[in-house]
């Protein structure tokens, strides 16, 4: 497998098939965070394709100041945030969800229509406990839970201090289980 380095050379000048090997990097984890942040499928698919043509235009200009996961990430974080301002909510009941169709599967074994029915009552009660949350604390849950980036990443991202991304976070998790009615858990994180 080729290095992520040696694709954003490539892609920088203007290798088309390396900039495709640099999507399917990251497409997959920019998905699941726009579908966690907006709610909408089709919403999320067009913010995810309007950040990637971003990335694709800007992508000459990227100076490397930050990795590139959390560049992209900061374009398409930017993209729904100014989508959730621009738009109320919107009800997402009866929607299949698209994480199943990706084969973002909560059990081991193939889905029966059983199994995908509960899924997508899962995934869809799990959105609207989402969406309850202030929107700065919905995005650092996302980014650390369902993107797996880790603190100082998602700083960047969201051009916040670490301490702040911590606060958020925490608080994000208790608000998240009083909406869910679960109980309170011990740990730590990195």
């Amino acid at each position: 497998m080729v290095a992520e380095e040696e694709l954003l050379d490539r892609a920088r000048a203007g290798e088309e098939a390396a900039f495709t090997d640099l999507v399917r990097l990251y497409e997959q984890r920019m998905r699941a965070y726009a579908r966690a942040m907006v709610r909408h499928d089709q919403d999320a698919e067009d913010l995810t394709q309007e950040a990637l043509l971003r990335v694709y235009r800007a992508l000459p200009l990227f100076q490397r100041q930050a990795s590139f996961s959390t560049w992209i990430f900061r374009i398409l974080n930017h993209l729904c945030l100014d989508h959730l301002r621009q738009r109320k909510r919107r009800p997402v009941a009866g929607e299949l969800t698209r994480e199943i169709e990706d084969g973002y599967s909560l059990s081991a074994h193939r889905p029966g229509p059983e199994d995908i029915h509960m899924q997508s009552e899962l995934h869809a009660y799990l959105r609207e406990a989402l969406s309850r949350l202030p929107v700065e604390q919905r995005v650092v849950l996302v980014l650390h839970d369902v993107c797996a980036f880790k603190y100082r990443e998602i700083g960047v991202i969201t051009k916040c201090s670490v301490g702040t991304v911590k606060s958020r976070l925490f608080t994000a998790r208790a608000k998240l289980r009083q909406i869910i009615d679960l109980p309170e858990q011990a740990g730590g994180d990195n």
